[in-house]
């Protein structure tokens, strides 16, 4: 809000307010209105905006050559390798063979310990050494291969109890 439109907004109820106040007596009536009229001039005055001295430099043009080299050539190579044929990133195949390794692990167990016994994910893990995300991630691999089968316990850790498929027993 600038200062101007402040005065020109006062000024309005000073005026607004003479007007109404001329009902109930001159007085207070002619004194608002007389400042409501000053504020305006005021407003006015302060309102315009001084003039533009006439000797203004000329304005200068800023002239910039642009060169265009026609014996321009970046150099850009970029390294693409494209792999045809089977080949097996040796991580993921480290990956793989750990996770065959601890499913062997777990049937060798369940075998081992009570073939058609039920297990719990903890017992598992502790019996083949594996810590409980990856005994979970192994069994479920396993159940996927219907090596194992699971049923609901609300007594186990995770919920349920693990058993050797008939097949593997």
């Amino acid at each position: 809000m600038t200062l101007r439109s402040f005065l020109v907004g006062l000024a309005g109820n000073f005026i607004a307010a003479g007007i109404f106040a001329h009902l109930s007596g001159p007085k207070a009536g002619l004194i608002s209105l007389c400042i409501g009229f000053l504020l305006l001039i005021v407003a006015y005055a302060i309102g315009k905006k001084p003039q533009a001295p006439a000797s203004l430099p000329p304005r200068q043009e800023n002239k910039q050559s642009i060169e265009f080299n026609p014996h321009f050539n970046p150099q850009f190579n970029p390294q693409q390798n494209v792999y045809i044929g089977d080949v097996s990133d040796s991580r993921t195949t480290a990956i793989e063979q750990e996770q065959l390794r601890n499913e062997e692990l777990i049937i060798a167990f369940m075998k081992r310990v009570h073939p058609g016994g039920y297990y719990d994910r903890d017992e598992i893990a502790s019996g083949v050494d594996l810590n409980k995300r990856d005994t979970s991630n192994a069994l479920e691999r396993l159940r996927s291969k219907g090596r194992v089968h699971r049923t609901t316990a609300d007594q186990a850790p995770d919920g349920y109890l693990w058993v050797l498929d008939e097949k593997e027993q």
